[in-house]
C-alpha cells in the first residue's frame, strides 16, 4: 500500500529500515520532535508528516533492498501488529481514512460473500466474484513479487488478505479497550 501510494504521488508511510531523507529536511522539520511521546513509529510518522509528491522517490533497484528477520512467534507478531496499529492513529486524517476504507471494504466483501453463500443467494455469481477478486489480487501481487525479487509468498499473502480484516479489527478494538496498558 505505502509503496503503491508513493508511486502515484501520495506518500504516507515509510519504514526506517529502508528509508533515507536529507539531514537538512530532518532538522528543518524538527525531526521526531512531534512524536517523542510515542513508544514507536518515529520513522513512518516523520514520513507521514513531511512526504509529498515533490520530495519523495521510490527506489526499486535490487541493490537498494533491505531484509529484516520476521517474528518467529505468533505472540511477538501480534504485539508488533498492535504497535503498528497504535502508530497509525497518529497519521494524517486522509491517510487514516484511506487505510480504514481499504480494510473495511475487504471486511464487507468477504463478510457479504460468506453471508450470501450461507443463505444460498446466487452462489455461482458470488463464487465468481470471489475468484475474480483473488485472481486480480494474485496477478498484481505476483507482478510486485517479481519486481521486488520475492519468492514463495503468494499463498501466504492470499491467506493474509483473507484473515487480516478480521484479525486487524480485533487488534484495533483491543488497542482501544486497553488504551495506555500496552507494553512494547
Amino acid at each position: 500500500q505505502y509503496m503503491g501510494m508513493a508511486l502515484i504521488g501520495k506518500p504516507f508511510l515509510g519504514v526506517g529500515r529502508n528509508l533515507a531523507y536529507r539531514k537538512s529536511l530532518f532538522f528543518e522539520r524538527k525531526g521526531f520532535a512531534s512524536h517523542l511521546h510515542l513508544a514507536s513509529g518515529d520513522d513512518d510518522l516523520f514520513v507521514n508528516e513531511n512526504a509529498d509528491r515533490y520530495n519523495t522517490v521510490v527506489e526499486i533497484h535490487p541493490e537498494s533492498f533491505t531484509q529484516s528477520l520476521p517474528k518467529t512467534k505468533f505472540k511477538n507478531w501480534i504485539r508488533q501488529k498492535k504497535r503498528h496499529l497504535t502508530t497509525g492513529m497518529w497519521y494524517k486524517k486522509e491517510h487514516r481514512r484511506f487505510l480504514g476504507a481499504e480494510l473495511l471494504s475487504r471486511m464487507v466483501f468477504y463478510l457479504s460473500a460468506i453471508l450470501l453463500l450461507t443463505f444460498y443467494f446466487w452462489p455461482g455469481y458470488i463464487i465468481s466474484l470471489i475468484l475474480l477478486r483473488i485472481g486480480i489480487f494474485a496477478y498484481f501481487f505476483k507482478r510486485s513479487m517479481k519486481r521486488l525479487n520475492e519468492r514463495n509468498i503468494l499463498v501466504y499473502s492470499l491467506f493474509y488478505d483473507l484473515v487480516w480484516p478480521l484479525l486487524g479489527g480485533i487488534l484495533f478494538a483491543g488497542n482501544i479497550l486497553r488504551k495506555g496498558k500496552s507494553k512494547w
